[in-house]
């Protein structure tokens, strides 16, 4: 079975597959959330046929998820080293997924797991000497491992935003209190003034009233 029509039978599913030579050595390896859709692409034109002109034979091994595929990926291209897996066949680590020691953790990307003061997560993609990192081991543990942390973050706003929003009323309240003694010293002030004005003018017009009374007597 030639591999183009092999391809036509590979299943939709994630995992990785093995492009061979006619020594049945494996000179590439990829990984893919869909194998089917992704060996297909190899069936258009300029797309690595330098490699597919040395592969003879095709096949793959079928995986629980995308990350793992990664993963096995990664173990095999150290492995192996497949002389045409240019992109992968070096020693850097992946990103490594750390949290702060904090009370509210800080969550943040690094390639040093062992070098910083945050706790990694994580599981190690080789047994070599120098230890390659992944991202996380599975979608389930990484849920597990991030979501009290999501829960503790969500009810650590919710309380901050419940605070401002005491703290903003008390201030709107305080204003609308100032403001309203203001305004009532100004209508006392204004009162005050009038019934002053009116007990001088009752004042003045008795006086006049007795002293137009005398002169007429």
């Amino acid at each position: 079975m030639d591999i183009k029509k092999k391809i036509t039978n590979a299943p939709q599913t994630p995992g990785v597959y093995y492009f061979k030579d006619r020594h049945k050595r494996v000179i590439y390896v990829g990984k893919a959330a869909n194998l089917r859709a992704r060996l297909r692409s190899y069936a258009q034109p300029g797309w690595k046929e330098d490699m597919l002109r040395e592969a003879s034979s095709i096949t793959w091994e079928e995986l629980s998820s995308d990350i793992e595929a990664l993963i096995r990926e990664s173990e095999l291209i150290k492995k192996l080293k497949p002389h045409h897996n240019i992109l992968m066949r070096d020693d850097k680590n992946y990103f490594f997924v750390a949290f702060t020691g904090d009370e509210f953790p800080r969550i943040y990307l690094t390639h040093q797991p062992n070098k910083d003061v945050g706790r990694p997560l994580g599981r190690p993609t080789s047994k070599a000497d120098e230890v390659a990192y992944l991202l996380e081991p599975s979608a389930e543990a990484i849920i597990d491992e991030l979501v009290p942390y999501l829960i503790r973050m969500q009810m650590y706003h919710l309380i901050l935003e419940a605070n401002a929003s005491e703290h903003s009323a008390r201030r709107v309240a305080m204003k609308t209190a100032c403001d309203n003694a203001d305004e009532l010293a100004e209508n006392l002030t204004l009162f005050y003034n009038k019934a002053r004005q009116a007990a001088i003018t009752k004042e003045i017009i008795e006086i006049s009233g007795t002293q137009n009374a005398l002169e007429a007597a």
